[in-house]
């Protein structure tokens, strides 16, 4: 039995959450109720102190306020200009996309869900917010095959 934050999507991020925390392994035999009572005493406690990290992390994020220039910095962070060294045509079709990707998450870190309420607004909290709900409902990558590509 393993707990994640990771929500799990396909295969990359079903193995992120594997890697990630503790787990509970107990074989099933005649005594795997004891056993299994005995490991959650241990592993369930340590689960809830990685939960309670964790929220106090996104509580934290609560408690940054984010200016424009800020967002912009933290925005050019997360998807940064592509190298010019990878061909002039390939490096604009980045840099669109790069410029897309910020704008889009500028624009639900004050349109995305929840970002709006009080207390949110205006926020790292928002602006994390911000791209992953644009990366997980909005950016597409249907035909894009450079995650074939070795790195």
């Amino acid at each position: 039995m393993k707990f994640t934050p990771v929500r799990v999507v396909c295969k990359n991020t079903l193995n992120e959450a594997l890697e990630r925390g503790p787990a509970i392994r107990v074989a099933h035999t005649r005594d795997m109720k004891v056993r299994l009572e005995d490991a959650g005493d241990v592993v369930l406690k340590a689960i809830q102190r990685h939960f309670d990290e964790l929220a106090r992390r996104f509580q934290a994020m609560l408690a940054v306020q984010i200016a424009e220039a800020t967002l912009h910095t933290y925005l050019k962070a997360v998807f940064p200009d592509p190298s010019p060294k990878t061909g002039e045509k390939r490096f604009k079709k980045a840099l669109a996309q790069a410029q897309r990707d910020r704008q889009e998450s500028a624009r639900l870190f004050t349109e995305g869900k929840g970002n709006d309420l009080k207390g949110v607004r205006g926020t790292l909290w928002a602006a994390y917010n911000g791209v992953t709900e644009y990366v997980d409902f909005y950016r597409s990558t249907y035909g894009d095959t450079t995650w074939l590509e070795i790195v």
